[in-house]
């Protein structure tokens, strides 16, 4: 640009000064102590809050193996017991260069499965639920009239099993009771569960040996619970 002379001013030239304008750096940082450890069979985790950028800008994710864990945006699903490992990656933007990708692990353990049973019960056809106790209260000692009848079931919905030795029988009746469970706000799966009712009598004097078990799955530990009763 060049400005006319004049009788005040002398002609005079202008000159451009260029200026480099460079994008920034940025890093992925990630809080995922608090789910280092994930129990399977829990609900999908969303990662939005556990991973982020220096930036603000968005984070991509994706699953390294999805046998066991699989992610949709920044939803994670656990499948499978074992390692999960997701990779979190920012691409860049019109001010900020690439982030360097961040690969997050997290170990998939069983779910511990309780068995639900009440305080002691007032009757000896109580239901026996509710409550956490290591296996149903019965008494230490019986006479050969008695019938000891209950109901239980885990928490989990696996099937529950009852067996006796000595000097008591076990009878079981099985139902199955089928409720629906609601899938992102929408009531789309039947649920089937068992339950299980047991009769204990005592034919003979003696010592019984009564076992409560769950043989457990994929999802959950086996659990077994022995009580001794004496039949006089």
């Amino acid at each position: 640009m060049t400005r006319a002379s004049d009788s005040s001013y002398l002609s005079k030239s202008t000159t451009p000064i260029l200026v480099e304008i460079t994008r920034a750096a940025q890093s992925i940082q990630t809080d995922v102590a608090s789910i280092q450890t994930v129990q399977i069979g829990n609900a999908p985790i969303d990662l939005t809050s556990f991973v982020a950028t220096s930036s603000g800008s968005s984070v991509s994710l994706r699953a390294n193996d999805e046998r066991i864990c699989t992610v949709t945006g920044h939803v994670l699903t656990l499948l499978e017991l074992g390692t999960c490992s997701f990779t979190a990656s920012q691409d860049g933007t019109d001010n900020f260069e690439p982030a360097s990708e961040v690969v997050v692990t997290l170990t998939v353990i069983p779910k511990v499965e309780p068995i639900i049973v009440p305080e002691k019960p007032k009757t000896e056809n109580a239901t026996i639920a509710k409550n956490q106790l290591k296996a149903p209260t019965v008494p230490a000692t019986v006479t050969t009239s008695r019938i000891l009848k209950f109901t239980m079931k885990t928490s989990s919905g696996t099937p529950l099993t009852v067996s006796a030795s000595g000097s008591c029988k076990v009878s079981k009746v099985t139902k199955v009771i089928t409720t629906r469970v609601k899938v992102k706000g929408k009531m789309a799966l039947k649920k089937s569960t068992l339950q299980t009712g047991w009769s204990l009598s005592f034919p003979k004097r003696g010592k019984c040996r009564a076992t409560f078990r769950s043989s457990g799955n994929q999802y959950f530990f086996p659990l077994a619970v022995t009580k001794q009763i004496r039949v006089k």
